[in-house]
């Protein structure tokens, strides 16, 4: 009777049960006898045909038998009753107090007591049985709420990390944020030896806008060129805010050709784009330095360095316009 022993063992009953007066088995669906304790052990070997409890009971218990088994079973919950052996199965006394519990495999644990004597074991295992279905609750309910503040951790993990590293003006990637992003890139660019570009932007003559508009309308320029900016690099291009009115765009995979392309793009469709400030628009340019990355022979730094030197020159040969180092 192993498996009966682990199984009443795994529930908090000592194996010292074995020796109790109390019939105890382990029952299929069907009411077969899989293993049992030495006291209904006694009562089967009497009978070798004796393969199922219903042979050892009256033929009244019988039936009432399988309702008890059928009803434990469907509602996965103890069912009680008194039952009542053959009269040359026991000592004298004949009426049992039974209790039926399902297992979670389909499988019935039984439990009979003579009625002259206290029927705890059965009460005890109920106890202890739903002691264990409470912890697992307790457990399950533990589990979810450990689930759930751990994902509203990550969320707010998450969103610092976007506060850390977003522009609040402007929405794009702050300077710290795209200067990282270079950063990949470079060393992207030295491992597999693609083409990578940069291109520094500036907004023209942005502190007459602010002198004459006032430093609101300011912000709602760079928020609108900034908008456009995004909507207008292609993926997997990079822009962010690199300070003031100056923009960063990093052109992974992209030749100092296709760049120059973009930069000429860039400054024809922000010339033509009027920028709604109440009844009148206002209409702004930008200057725009491009470099093309020398794999392994200058770090990002430089690239930057020349970007900007580049961006010097368009601003010094009348603005709303590329230059490229």
């Amino acid at each position: 009777m192993q498996e009966l022993s682990e199984l009443l063992g795994s529930q908090g009953l000592p194996a010292i049960l074995k020796y109790s007066h109390a019939l105890i088995a382990l029952l299929d669906a069907n009411g077969r006898i899989l293993e049992c304790n030495p006291a209904c052990e006694s009562l089967t070997k009497s009978d070798p045909s004796a393969e199922t409890i219903q042979t050892l009971l009256v033929l009244e218990s019988r039936s009432f038998f399988d309702r008890l088994a059928g009803l434990a079973i469907e509602k996965q919950a103890p069912a009680h009753g008194a039952l009542t052996l053959l009269p040359n199965r026991g000592s004298g006394e004949t009426e049992y107090d039974c209790t039926l519990i399902p297992t979670t495999d389909g499988r019935i644990l039984f439990f009979a007591e003579l009625v002259s004597l206290d029927p705890v074991l059965a009460e005890r295992y109920q106890r202890v049985s739903r002691r264990a279905a409470q912890l697992k609750l307790d457990y399950e309910y533990s589990k979810q709420t450990l689930l759930q503040k751990q994902m509203e951790i990550d969320l707010v993990v998450t969103q610092a990390h976007e506060v850390a590293n977003t522009d609040a003006l402007t929405f794009l990637p702050n300077r710290r944020q795209i200067l990282g992003e270079l950063q990949r890139a470079v060393m992207a660019s030295n491992r597999y030896h693609t083409p990578l570009s940069v291109s520094m932007l500036d907004v023209d003559h942005f502190k007459i806008i602010n002198d004459t508009y006032g430093h609101a309308v300011g912000d709602l320029v760079l928020r609108q060129v900034a908008s456009y900016l995004r909507d207008n690099v292609r993926n997997p291009d990079l822009v962010g805010r690199y300070g003031g009115e100056e923009f960063l765009v990093v052109l992974p995979q992209t030749s100092l050709e296709s760049a120059t392309e973009q930069a000429e793009r860039l400054c024809k469709s922000l010339r033509e784009t009027s920028i709604p400030n109440g009844d009148q628009g206002i209409h702004v340019t930008i200057s725009v330095g491009v470099a093309q990355y020398q794999i392994e022979q200058e770090d990002w730094q430089r690239l930057l360095a020349r970007a900007d030197s580049a961006l010097y020159d368009a601003k010094a040969a009348g603005r709303d316009r590329w230059a490229a180092a």
